[in-house]
């Protein structure tokens, strides 16, 4: 069976996410050590993947390439948006 995925084993990513304890964007540099699925039938399951330093579990939506600065960006503007929706903070424009 092949499993093809965005990221792959070594590459070097930033894992962006919302620590929604703290509202705070958290990033972090580190490589990519294991790629794993969860054991379900389930299609809409993302897959994880295990950052090699951190030890973090993250899905593919949340890492970005290293140097994919546009990527970067659109991503913590993602994050952004999430946040002030949850604060109930009015956007005028969707991302």
């Amino acid at each position: 069976m092949i499993i093809e995925t965005e990221y792959n084993i070594g590459q070097h990513v930033i894992y962006a996410y919302l620590n929604e304890q703290t509202m705070e964007i958290e990033l972090f540099d580190d490589y990519i050590g294991w790629i794993s699925l969860p054991p379900t039938s389930d299609t809409s399951v993302e897959l994880e993947y295990g950052l090699l330093n951190s030890c973090n579990d993250c899905k593919e939506s949340e890492l970005v390439l290293y140097d994919d600065e546009e990527g970067l960006l659109e991503r913590i503007q993602d994050l952004f948006y999430k946040m002030h929706r949850m604060e109930g903070i009015e956007e005028d424009e969707e991302p």
